[in-house]
């Protein structure tokens, strides 16, 4: 669990840009005082002081959210933990044609696949295919996914813990390990890749 925001600087700097740019709102954290007495025990600290400030805006008709996070996936319940995680999460707040959860896939990944012991949607791009591991609950999704377009944005939206499209919209996480990822340039450019797969995905669900 984080006791500090050991990104608050570059964190603050990015949001004022962020601001600056769209338009948009930062948005302080919110103090819950079971919480803050909890974690306190007695000394005199701003809430502010464990939970990051978000931003929202809107882009090209798509609303936005950054924030930081403990958590890679929404649903996941952060535990506490000798080394502080924590991810940049990009959100929007669009429809989707179905539900996804995609991640890098790694070498057990491979093993297990080769062994046929784990089931992954596959979209018939050897390429890709190759790059991820892709979890669909249904397949309301596999036509999006099996557009060109959509499989190259979401390469381009590398690197990433997770892509994933659920009813309220898209979710971007990635892990923080260096402060370029809170750099204007590598978070503007993520947004613009997202803002236009979350166009494409809604799209695809007004056709429906």
């Amino acid at each position: 669990m984080t006791f500090e925001r050991l990104w608050a600087k570059e964190h603050a700097v990015l949001l004022r840009e962020l601001r600056a740019h769209f338009g948009g709102e930062i948005i302080e954290p919110k103090s819950d005082r079971r919480l803050d007495s909890s974690l306190q025990r007695g000394y005199s600290v701003e809430p502010s002081y464990f939970v990051y400030p978000a931003f929202q805006c809107e882009i090209s008709g798509v609303p936005l959210k950054v924030e930081i996070s403990e958590m890679a996936l929404d649903g996941q319940v952060s535990l506490p933990d000798e080394r502080t995680v924590e991810y940049l999460v990009l959100r929007t707040r669009s429809h989707t044609p179905g539900n996804f959860r995609i991640r890098p896939e790694g070498i057990f990944d491979r093993v297990r696949k080769a062994l046929k012991l784990h089931w992954e949607h596959e979209t018939g791009d050897k390429e890709f295919d190759h790059l991820f591991n892709i979890d669909l609950p249904d397949h309301r999704a596999s036509p999006a996914l099996a557009r060109p377009d959509v499989r190259a944005l979401i390469v381009q939206l590398l690197p990433f813990e997770y892509l994933q499209a659920h009813p309220g919209g898209l979710r971007h996480s990635t892990m923080i390990e260096d402060p370029q990822q809170l750099s204007r340039d590598y978070v503007f450019q993520r947004l613009e890749r997202l803002v236009e797969l979350a166009t494409i995905l809604r799209d695809d669900h007004s056709d429906a």
